[in-house]
């Protein structure tokens, strides 16, 4: 943003510097032609130096005014940025007591699921967990019960399963590449934009969260991929957390059989 402000600037100091220059010149001839000879100065050329002067101190105090109105907007940016991260790490934190508060798999998905559609507004949402064979949506926001029910990705297949296989999160605000990812299915809407990163506990993914923006004035960048790969690795170390409880459970009612 600074280098486009300043790329803007400059046509504009040119120009001033252009004037100022000129009328400089043209102040410093009709001098040196009274001077040369020795005639005084005639009423048009005391007016041409009058302006030049006034030209000067004009050009001289646009160019401080906008200095500083440049640095204050600076500044305000980075307020603006800095109350975002502020805001952002205020909804993680609180994201973070509501999700521990949850007893099963299903009741987080489900509320990470709403946090993120609160947060971000996407169109769509999916979190996908894997069963062992396949992925299977556990929880969403904008997809119908057909899809959801139906939906089975395989390791490695299209967006999702690309991204459980390598662990890489990825933004897509284009054309996707289909020579990248194997049995690719184009959706029946258009997607604009999407997020897609895996849920991982260490180095082995468990699962995937998508979103997805199907309106073309919207999009997704760098920060809002850093957020959501934040939360995605809240949820998955909650439910890591969650699925040691219910196998302790498990093994304690086994035991008192």
């Amino acid at each position: 943003m600074i280098l486009k402000t300043s790329i803007r600037k400059k046509p504009i100091q040119l120009l001033r510097l252009v004037i100022v220059a000129l009328s400089v010149m043209g102040c410093m001839t009709i001098m040196w032609d009274s001077f040369l000879f020795m005639q005084p100065i005639g009423f048009v050329s005391f007016l041409f130096l009058f302006l030049t002067i006034l030209f000067v101190v004009y050009f001289a105090v646009a160019e401080w005014n906008e200095s500083g109105l440049f640095n204050e907007r600076m500044q305000k940016k980075a307020m603006f940025q800095g109350n975002q991260v502020s805001l952002s790490v205020a909804k993680i934190e609180h994201f973070l007591e509501k999700i521990s508060l949850e007893e099963t798999v299903q009741s987080q998905v489900d509320l990470s699921v709403k946090e993120i559609e609160s947060w971000l507004h996407p169109d769509r949402i999916s979190l996908m967990l894997y069963d062992g064979e396949v992925l299977k949506i556990e929880s969403s926001y904008g997809l119908s019960d057909e899809i959801v029910e139906s939906t089975r990705v395989n390791p490695g297949d299209g967006i999702a399963g690309w991204v459980f296989i390598n662990g890489i999160p990825l933004v897509i605000n284009e054309e996707v590449d289909r020579d990248k990812f194997k049995n690719f299915q184009e959706k029946a809407d258009k997607i604009f934009s999407s997020v897609c990163v895996p849920l991982k506990i260490g180095e082995k993914s468990i699962g995937v969260l998508s979103i997805s923006i199907t309106q073309s004035n919207k999009s997704f960048n760098q920060s809002d991929l850093r957020l959501i790969s934040m939360i995605a690795l809240m949820i998955a170390s909650s439910l890591e957390k969650q699925r040691v409880l219910d196998d302790f459970k498990n093994d304690l009612r086994i035991a008192a059989a």
